[in-house]
């Protein structure tokens, strides 16, 4: 009899964090489970309502009172919230619970979680989820699971022993949120569970939790259609085109917005006009001091054949993020032969390797960017071994069906070690 796994994402989509639970589904339709994904949303096109195992958690006359708890929710966090667009923080506390009515719940051999927020589960719904004694699975794609409510901290580190005051919300004094919220989640039984993360990053960050230090952690890195996203020979051109992004208007500071506008102000110091931009994220233009550059701004661009042909047609990818997850834009770019100029230590370090595929300095110094950037300006030979060496080292360590083998190989252990009580 075929065993049923149960996805549980806030959406469905090919875009951001949502792209590795809609992959994760995918390998399991092409293996011996009965396959289904519950989510609050649904953002892509190759969707079959009637041939689909996708499940809206809304649907049944709840979808009212799901967005009303949406936009509490963004209500009660914007009005907390110090920087009021640029960080994301859930507090994910209201709680009108459908799970009790979802039969595939009960009856799935084995659950897994994935970003859960935006209301669509509650601190309570994950408790209950914990506590139906099932094997669970639950991929990181961010802090928010060991944190007091932020998803990135930044350089705060109470998360390690007790969240409280958080430095990225307003001083109330009459309750605390960031440590009712920690509070809550002290309160989940971890017996079943097993962490998956995708870069050393968080890793590192897990083990450093005190609510998840004790739990089993698994680091398998994202995957990349290296197929689809392919490598094509670049030719020489006068100027360097960089690739920049991708921003985010609610996570300027984290995604490295500030900055871009450091190096550049280097750069426009130095009068010098070797380099042309591609931006691409939400964000406005203005905002960034293009003032002496050639730029082009994509936005956010929902199609992946246009941002193959981005990545094809830029030589280096300046990815300035402050803290990041594994980033499939930098998988990505690395199998189209595009190599990245980043620093450590910002979710990049498993896939950017110094002087082999990428230059990466230690912590971002805006002239080390620089003379990186003039660096493969002026030695094309560097240039060209590090587009090389990107495209091989895609195809060597994130091909699919290697990332693959490893996460179904997990998944069938958790379900045998779980079926012999070795925990």
């Amino acid at each position: 009899m075929k065993k049923i796994i149960l996805h549980l994402s806030s959406r469905y989509s090919s875009f951001g964090t949502f792209n590795a639970s809609k992959r994760y589904f995918k390998i399991f339709e092409k293996e011996n489970f009965q396959n289904y994904y519950l989510t609050g949303r649904i953002d892509t096109s190759d969707f079959d309502k009637k041939k689909s195992k996708i499940r809206l958690f809304n649907s049944d006359n709840n979808i009212f009172f799901y967005k009303i708890n949406y936009f509490i929710e963004k209500f009660i966090n914007y009005i907390l919230q110090k920087k009021k667009s640029e960080m994301y923080w859930s507090h994910s506390l209201i709680n009108i619970s459908i799970l009790d009515k979802i039969n595939k719940l009960k009856k799935a051999d084995i659950i897994f979680l994935y970003w859960i927020n935006d209301n669509f589960l509650t601190l309570e719904n994950i408790k209950k989820i914990f506590s139906l004694n099932k094997p669970i699975l639950w991929r990181f794609s961010d802090m928010w699971p060991m944190t007091g409510g932020c998803h990135y901290s930044y350089d705060c580190k109470k998360y390690i022993n007790n969240c409280n005051n958080c430095p990225q919300l307003v001083k109330k004094n009459y309750f605390d949120l960031a440590n009712i919220v920690f509070e809550q989640k002290k309160k989940w039984n971890l017996d079943n569970l097993t962490i998956l993360v995708p870069s050393s990053f968080m890793e590192k960050k897990v083990k450093e939790s005190k609510l998840f230090s004790k739990v089993k952690c698994v680091k398998i890195l994202n995957s990349v259609d290296t197929e689809f996203f392919n490598f094509k020979k670049k030719k020489i051109k006068k100027k360097i085109t960089v690739l920049v992004g991708p921003f985010s208007k609610s996570d300027y500071e984290r995604k490295g917005l500030y900055n871009l506008n450091s190096v550049l102000e280097k750069l426009n110091k130095l009068d010098k006009k070797d380099f042309k931009f591609i931006l691409f994220g939400g964000v406005d233009s203005s905002k960034i001091k293009f003032t002496n550059f050639d730029y082009k701004n994509y936005n956010f661009v929902k199609s992946r054949s246009e941002i193959k042909k981005i990545y094809q047609k830029s030589d280096i990818y300046l990815f300035l993020s402050n803290q990041d997850n594994s980033p499939n834009t930098v998988a990505e770019s690395l199998s189209c032969g595009t190599p990245v100029i980043t620093f450590k230590n910002n979710g990049t370090d498993d896939f950017c390797i110094n002087g082999v595929n990428s230059l990466v300095i230690n912590k971002f110094n805006s002239v080390k960017i620089v003379d990186n950037l003039n660096r493969v300006y002026s030695d094309k030979k560097l240039l060209k071994k590090l587009s090389l060496n990107a495209r091989n080292f895609a195809l060597d360590n994130l091909n699919q069906k290697l990332i693959n083998k490893k996460i179904i190989k997990l998944t069938n252990q958790k379900l045998n070690d779980f079926k012999n009580k070795k925990f």
